[in-house]
């Protein structure tokens, strides 16, 4: 799983010790408690944006920031449409359906969509999401249950 993102907090002390206290790489990571590869790289994003210090007033809202840092997030969203979970789930119940079946047919209806263990982790989002449970109450001796499997393996 892909590390955390820098808080803005922490982002803004960032670019403030580079620029306003020219500090290094290296004792800005040991002053934020970050590695020196995450600095690089959050500087490299402040380069490729065109930022300067102090921020200008546009930029005080961090979503903006968000944007100009890191805008093939945008894009990465907008490209991928969401599989129908509802369809998914129903077709799960299905004898000999997987997950991994229904991502192929997935693939192949939307080229260049999830990879496989992202729609997985979509898919069980979802379910966690849109399970509705019931409690019943059972009192002992009052009804028998009996468990049918079905078809014989």
């Amino acid at each position: 799983m892909a590390a955390q993102r820098l808080s803005m907090r922490k982002l803004r002390e960032l670019f403030r010790l580079r620029f306003e206290a020219k500090l290094t790489t290296r004792s800005i990571a040991t002053s934020l408690g970050i590695g020196n590869g995450t600095v690089c790289d959050y500087l490299g994003r402040a380069r490729v944006a065109k930022l300067t210090w102090p921020l200008p007033p546009e930029l005080d809202d961090d979503a903006a920031l968000t944007a100009l840092l890191f805008p093939e997030d945008a894009k990465a969203q907008a490209e991928r449409p969401e599989p129908d979970w509802a369809r998914v789930h129903a077709e799960l119940k299905r004898k000999g359906v997987t997950k991994l079946l229904l991502w192929q047919e997935y693939l192949e209806a939307v080229p260049g969509g999830y990879q496989y263990s992202r729609f997985c982790e979509r898919y069980g989002r979802w379910l966690a999401a849109s399970s509705v449970t019931l409690r019943q109450e059972h009192r002992a001796g009052e009804k028998c249950f009996v468990d049918f499997s079905g078809d014989g393996v």
